[in-house]
């Protein structure tokens, strides 16, 4: 039987559903961004409590560790300061800035008040303690695991990214010799049903987070999970719900061994890392276009893991 003939819908299968489906994620599709527009209206209007710059305070801590590194290098030492300040698009982030390249260059730093120097150590303990004779070598010693985590992160990242392009590279010439080739194939139940099932998770992770939000805003990240797992486990069981069969509601989602566990294995494995290449430069456009609107931008999970830190 044909694929054509095997996605028509069965005898007594109603339209209805899948239309229904279809609304609900256009409905949210529609309401997720006007609601982040007047959140962000909501936002502006309100002075918001003062909280940690993670970001920030990573790129002065390297930055400090760096160039203390490069003192001997006449000019790089500086040069390296400046890009921190540069980066830096609040007076508390220029402040900051000034009080690596004081200690850096051997002198005491002043923390002039902002709003109060407690907000300041409220949002910028690290330059907080940098600043303090006291706390300084804590602070030191903080920025010194910090560089190394970084370093390490960067290698690791650059070589990955090595082994991704190369398997782009190979995959694109296996591509263009006929070795290896596309084996995309349409579901062989009637497709509606995973449309039905994409607006239910959807319509049950938007619910359940909304429900949250307004009986406990101040919910742990554990807790704003849960609509996230409820909607996860309804939404991937709901094609069998529908009468999917079992053995052919796996293979339309891939949850078979195919030609074998460790080929297919090896074969996704090397598939992300083949994309590797392209996230790099959707990551390096990001910094692009943060550096030209003076704008920092972050996924709304790690502003939840944030919100973990006291």
């Amino acid at each position: 039987m044909s694929n054509v003939s095997q996605n028509r819908l069965p005898v007594g299968e109603s339209k209805l559903w899948p239309i229904l489906a279809w609304g609900v994620i256009l409905s949210v599709a529609i309401a997720l961004p006007l609601m982040n527009h007047l959140g962000k209206k909501e936002a502006e209007n309100s002075k918001p409590e003062v909280g940690v710059d993670f970001q920030f305070q990573l790129s002065g801590q390297y930055t400090f560790t760096a160039a203390r590194g490069l003192e001997g290098l006449e000019g790089k030492s500086d040069e390296m300061v400046k890009q921190l300040d540069s980066l830096a698009t609040t007076p508390a982030q220029h402040q900051a800035a000034a009080i690596v390249k004081a200690v850096v260059n051997d002198q005491e730093p002043v923390i002039e008040p902002i709003e109060s120097n407690s907000a300041f150590a409220r949002a910028y303990p690290w330059f907080a303690k940098l600043a303090d004779p006291a706390t300084r070598p804590v602070a030191i010693e903080q920025a010194r695991r910090v560089f190394v985590v970084v370093v390490v992160a960067i290698i690791a990242g650059l070589g990955v990214l090595a082994l991704g392009l190369t398997m782009g590279i190979l995959a694109i010439i296996f591509l263009a010799t006929k070795k290896i080739n596309f084996a995309v194939r349409s579901p062989t139940a009637p497709a509606g049903r995973y449309v039905e099932a994409f607006a239910i998770w959807l319509g049950l992770f938007v619910m359940g987070s909304l429900a949250i939000e307004l009986l406990s805003p101040g919910a742990s990240l554990v807790v704003r999970m849960i609509p996230l797992t409820i909607a996860f486990a309804v939404g991937l069981t709901w094609p069998i719900m529908r009468g999917t069969d079992r053995a052919q509601y796996r293979a339309d989602v891939g949850l078979h061994t195919g030609t074998g566990v460790f080929r297919e294995v090896l074969a996704g494995v090397g598939g992300y890392l083949a994309c590797l290449p392209l996230l790099g430069l959707a990551l390096f456009a990001t910094f692009l276009l943060t550096r030209f609107v003076q704008q920092t931008t972050s996924h709304p999970l790690v502003d939840q893991i944030n919100d973990l830190h006291p």
